[in-house]
């Protein structure tokens, strides 16, 4: 049961950001793309970043890499860790200007059950060579 949960789970957080890369990419071959921002704040942050012109390659990138990385299980811990910026990112950016807790709060809730689901591929990151006790 939990190997389902755990595709299931990984399938879909995958296929989100996947499918959020492409048609960023869609949108951008066709002159659209970007941020519009909402309230002036977002808007001043919005246009800064768009204007940049790194920024929207580099979240496409860790989009279709991070979300292609964590169709499969063998990768999966790499995309979890391919995506987690993007997703406090994202996390912070609707908390402080939009209060959009609701959608934020889901995605950074998601990225930390797979963190859980994957938690022992994570081990050798942080136990210095020593063996788990899990």
């Amino acid at each position: 049961m939990k190997r389902i949960v755990t595709i299931i789970f990984r399938a879909i957080f995958g296929l989100f950001y996947l499918a959020i890369g492409l048609y960023w990419i869609y949108l951008l071959s066709r002159g659209q793309g970007g941020f519009p921002g909402f309230n002036d704040a977002e808007k001043a942050l919005t246009s800064a970043m768009n204007n940049a012109g790194f920024f929207q390659p580099a979240v496409i990138v860790s989009c279709v890499a991070g979300g292609g990385l964590t169709l499969f299980n063998r990768t999966a811990p790499a995309g979890i860790l391919v995506l987690t910026p993007l997703v406090v990112m994202i996390f912070l950016y609707h908390v402080y200007l939009t209060q959009a807790y609701a959608h934020s709060v889901t995605q950074l809730l998601w990225l930390l059950a797979l963190y859980w689901l994957y938690r022992r591929a994570f081990f050798p990151l942080v136990n210095n060579g020593r063996q788990s006790a899990a």
